[in-house]
């Protein structure tokens, strides 16, 4: 059977598959898994993420499957789950463009709606997107209960922890998105600014969001900012230890198999962008550092 079908499956069965990924030796309440395209466990990532689009924009699994299906051979997930319940709480659609920059969903939505070609971006001051070092979060899904209102909630936090990670180990230091204009204005007041609006792309309507936005994100300048301006998230995202030992991190070896068997590319040791060796020159120069993070 081809896991890449639109399956209809109920909660019993995504139970089952759960409990086939779950790391057994694992301790912690919760655990985030990464998955490709043709691997079950997509079942678990995509039954949070129709839920909650469902919810929020009236978006069904036939119409997500019609958006996305074209993607999902260069597709990765990750998937949050509730270890004790065999259940699914949040998900993250990374979806890896080719080399020179085709294949991304955002990428060929901007062009279809915006009218703006990809080597026509702009990200600040003229400035090019660079087309060659990105990733696409076409989606993120968080379960309502375990979004946080007045902070981040611990699985959002985890989400993106996992996801600096494993761009961090593979080279990448860019992403892309099209947010709703609520999400965009909430998560960068929660997150410290970590998006940017494209310049000259007004919002528009999108799949069920009235107001949307193309943004784009540098991993190592989103850094600085947090460890200038909110430390103690910046602990959790970037810092060693992980945000809480209530979580199993992701791993990033399986991570990085999944990574290079979609892109047939190992960077090169210049390539990986160790953000978290940034720790180690920063007691050096405190006020240096946060003067340059002022600047962006």
């Amino acid at each position: 059977m081809d896991s890449r079908k639109e399956i209809k499956i109920g909660a019993y069965e995504i139970g089952e598959i759960a409990k086939t990924v779950i790391d057994p030796n694992s301790s912690r309440a919760f655990g985030i898994y990464a998955f490709s395209g043709d691997h079950p466990g997509v079942h678990l990532a995509k039954s949070v993420e129709e839920q909650v689009f469902l919810d929020t924009y009236g978006n069904t699994s036939d119409q997500l499957n019609t958006e996305y299906y074209p993607y999902l051979d260069r597709s990765i997930f990750l998937c949050v789950i509730n270890h004790s319940l065999s259940l699914p709480v949040a998900s993250m659609r990374i979806i890896l463009p080719s080399e020179s920059g085709t294949g991304s969903k955002s990428l060929d939505d901007i062009s279809a709606h915006w009218g703006i070609e990809p080597v026509a971006l702009k990200i600040r001051q003229g400035e090019k997107m660079p087309l060659n070092n990105f990733w696409d979060i076409a989606t993120l899904s968080v379960h309502r209960q375990f979004q946080g209102r007045a902070a981040p909630g611990l699985i959002a936090i985890s989400l993106y922890r996992a996801y600096v990670t494993a761009s961090q180990s593979c080279g990448v230091d860019w992403t892309i998105a099209i947010l709703d204009d609520r999400l965009f204005r909430f998560g960068n007041w929660q997150f410290g600014g970590t998006w940017s609006r494209f310049e000259d792309l007004e919002p528009k309507a999108y799949l069920g969001s009235e107001a949307s936005h193309p943004v784009w994100c540098q991993l190592s300048k989103w850094q600085q900012r947090l460890w200038a301006y909110k430390p103690d998230l910046h602990e959790s995202i970037f810092s060693p230890g992980g945000p809480s030992p209530t979580v199993e991190e992701l791993s990033i070896d399986s991570f990085r198999k999944q990574f290079f068997s979609i892109q047939k590319h190992y960077p090169a040791e210049g390539e990986v962008i160790n953000l978290r060796e940034l720790e180690k020159d920063r007691n050096s120069n405190v006020e240096g550092e946060k003067k340059i993070a002022r600047s962006f």
